[in-house]
């Protein structure tokens, strides 16, 4: 037998080696021919619901079912008709894309994630497009609207498509995907098409007058009956509060809080002259309710409602409304019922995105737990203490004082250290000094000085109220730092602020220290990255466990304490306020979460329409300036990890530098805040800025000169009965 060469032998492994080397190569061939399958798939199943959509919304039709909501199961107004639409084109829009992998309990930003939004271009309506770049869905303000006959409906959606891959789904978990499709709403409204009024045309008339050219004038004046058709009056909603009733005193053993107000659309009653009077809840989509109390120096935010039917209820119910009692110590957002002067401010929203103007009534709620302690007879210091604490904007701090035992007790002198800030201020240059301080509304002192403590007694003795946290000694610091004091880098708290307060008796007098205060600085957060030098000393490490071992396992059982700490919740941290002040739109945020929330990132949208020359500048938030300017929406930039500690409520801004333009539309912004080590919660808030009125009519004040010239020529004694027309310029100074 003849033996094998050596060099046969020498390549008897390379086919194990090349299919080695192949296998690899086209199983990730084949992983991503299946992955770009899916992908396609999914964006045909998106593409074919917005094109089921926007078919089913051109028609206007609506699906019965989802009129149970509305009383009697039945949409009876147009109003119920239209909200109806919104969950039909929906549910037509995931019939035609049912085939994608969809989560219906995912949020914004999870795999499966799916939004369909409905907008049309209806006044009023602003559609935001999607950013799939940024993750950032399309969206309809201030709601979705299906639109009416003869406008332009779109349908969009959204979907967070998941990688199933593992090594690609660990890189790109998911893909965001569009589609969207628009169409025209038929005309299936007749009775409401703006169209029609204007064919009723004026040549008809013109026959008449053909004989006589001397008539011909006459057909001037027939444009006046078109303008009251041709321009349908669109007004905003008007809304009534019946209950509270302004100066209501609300106090007494199960006393209730109610809040009740009717609306309507005059424009839906009366779409002529909009002189009707509709029916409660007639072309209103909703009504908002907004609770403040005065705690001494402005009105505090406590409570928002929104009802989307009628009778409109701040506490839920339906004509009657449900009453909150005022005895329970909370509102039914969890923040505690103060005793004194409260308001209620209530607006409706129309079909046409129009708010109201607001409506409000001041009452006066007594906690019924402030008499107990006009039971004491005798005067006593016990009840005499500090009550609660609280840091402002601007470098304000609010000192609340109780007295629930001594009547007739007056306050005479009041001092207060602020040694911790004035260090503070001396570290970082801020030069802050105290600039005044009150007593309720008595200014005890605005002198500026710059040493710490303070201490005067001008405007004083003053009457001490019964009740706790029943006055506050109120002051205000000015310098470089104009934030929370409680904010970063200083996290002030009342241990920092020493009190003491004299009273006409001098045995109720009372005092309160100050802890010694360090300003942090800027080296001292690298020094904890030197201490893995102190983790190679393992020979006390296991001397340590050699005795206590026993010992350790009792201290392990008291560890479940820090397991009750509770886990960040993304309902804790929410917006409570939105506005547009000078040159920044701002959102209000605040974090009941134990842990401290750290903001990474911003985006703004915003209205376009002046810019430039107004262009976006940059945003700000604990005093921290960040991102780049822009004449584009949306604006977004990352943030430098700014925290928000627990109880703190902060403003975060937009800044807008608008080169002698106004603020006008919709400006909305999405925030992302950290809980390191659990993960991230977004908010949003929006603000629908009106542009300021244009008073075009101010320029017939010109007119009045002409007064003077017409009496002038003699011959046109007509002229003078026309200066009964100038009496009418005096309904202007509203102008003014």
């Amino acid at each position: 037998m003849k033996p094998i060469p050596k060099l046969h032998r020498r390549y008897r492994g390379q086919t194990l080696v090349e299919f080695a080397l192949v296998v690899p190569i086209m199983l990730l061939v084949l992983f991503a021919i299946i992955e770009i399958a899916r992908l396609l798939f999914a964006w045909v199943s998106i593409e074919n619901g917005a094109r089921f959509g926007v078919r089913y919304a051109v028609t206007g039709e609506f699906d019965d079912t989802k009129c149970s909501i509305f009383p009697g199961g039945i949409c009876d107004t147009q109003t119920e008709r239209d909200a109806a639409r919104i969950p039909s084109i929906h549910d037509a829009a995931l019939s035609g894309a049912a085939a994608i992998w969809r989560d219906p309990a995912a949020v914004d930003g999870q795999k499966g994630f799916l939004k369909i939004t409905v907008c049309s271009n209806k006044a009023g309506v602003v559609y935001f497009p999607a950013y799939t770049a940024a993750g950032v869905s399309a969206d309809c303000q201030p709601v979705e609207d299906a639109g009416g006959p003869g406008n332009r409906v779109s349908v969009t959606l959204d979907f967070d498509h998941p990688i199933i891959v593992p090594f690609l789904s660990s890189w790109l978990p998911q893909i965001r995907l569009s589609a969207r499709r628009e169409g025209i709403v038929e005309q299936f409204r007749v009775a409401r098409v703006i169209g029609l009024p204007a064919t009723i045309s004026v040549p008809t008339f013109t026959p008449t007058t053909t004989s006589t050219p001397t008539l011909t004038p006459t057909i001037t004046t027939t444009p006046e009956p078109p303008t009251p058709t041709s321009t349908p009056c669109k007004v905003p909603p008007i809304v009534e509060i019946i209950r509270p009733t302004s100066g209501d005193l609300i106090d007494g053993p199960g006393a209730k809080l109610y809040g009740y107000a009717t609306a309507y659309d005059p424009d839906n009653a009366d779409p002529d002259t909009c002189m009707g009077v509709g029916a409660d809840g007639l072309g209103v989509l909703q009504v908002e309710f907004q609770f403040y109390w005065w705690d001494g120096s402005g009105w505090a935010w406590r409570y928002t409602a929104v009802d989307f039917t009628q009778s409109y209820c701040a506490f839920g119910g339906n004509a009657p409304c449900n009453g909150h009692p005022v005895n329970t110590g909370n509102w039914p957002n969890g923040r505690s019922v103060e005793g004194g002067l409260h308001k209620m401010q209530v607006r409706a929203l129309d079909d046409e995105g129009v708010w109201s103007a607001w409506r409000e009534v001041t009452f006066t709620l007594n906690v019924p737990s402030t008499p107990t302690p006009t039971a004491t007879a005798t005067p006593s210091c016990s009840g005499v203490e500090f009550g609660m604490f609280r840091t402002f904007s601007n470098a304000r701090i609010a000192q609340w004082l109780s007295n629930t035992s001594y009547p007739g007790l007056e306050v005479t002198g009041v001092t207060v250290d602020w040694t911790p800030l004035e260090i503070a201020s001396d570290a970082y240059g801020w030069n802050e000094r105290l600039d005044w301080m009150r007593l309720y509304s008595t200014l005890l002192h605005n002198g500026n000085p710059n040493n710490a403590p303070t201490s005067h007694d001008r405007g004083l003795p003053q009457s001490m109220p019964i009740g706790p946290n029943s006055t506050y000694i109120y002051i205000d610091f000015v310098g470089a730092f104009e934030d929370y004091l409680s904010s970063d880098p200083l996290r002030f708290n009342e241990s920092h602020f020493g009190f003491t307060v004299q009273f006409s008796d001098p045995a109720c007098n009372i005092s309160r220290g100050v802890t010694s205060f360090t300003p942090p600085t800027p080296t001292f957060p690298p020094t904890p990255t030197r201490t893995p030098t102190i983790t190679p000393t393992p020979p006390p490490t296991s001397t340590f466990t050699i005795t206590p071992s026993p010992t350790l396992t009792p201290t392990r059982t008291n560890t479940p304490m820090p397991t009750n700490t509770p886990v960040p919740n993304c309902n804790l941290i929410q917006n409570i306020g939105t506005r547009i002040k000078n040159d920044a739109f701002g959102i209000r945020i605040i974090n009941t979460n134990a842990q401290t929330a750290y903001l990474i990132s911003s985006t703004l949208e915003w209205n376009t329409a002046f810019a430039p020359p107004m262009y976006f500048d940059f945003f700000k938030f604990q005093g921290t300036s960040y991102g780049s300017s822009s004449y584009n929406s949306p604006a977004s930039s990352s943030a430098p990890n700014i925290g928000i500690s627990q109880g703190a409520d902060r403003w975060w801004e937009a800044y807008f530098n608008l080169n002698g333009q106004t603020f006008y539309g919709l400006y909305r912004s999405t925030l992302t805040f950290d809980f390191p080590g659990w993960g991230t919660c977004i908010i949003g808030g929006s603000y629908w800025s009106e542009p300021p009125p244009t008073p075009t009519n101010t320029p017939d004040w010109t007119a009045t000169p002409t007064r003077t010239i017409t009496p002038t020529p003699p011959p046109y004694t007509y002229t003078p009965t026309a200066t009964n027309t100038p009496t009418i310029t005096p309904t202007y100074p509203p102008f003014d």
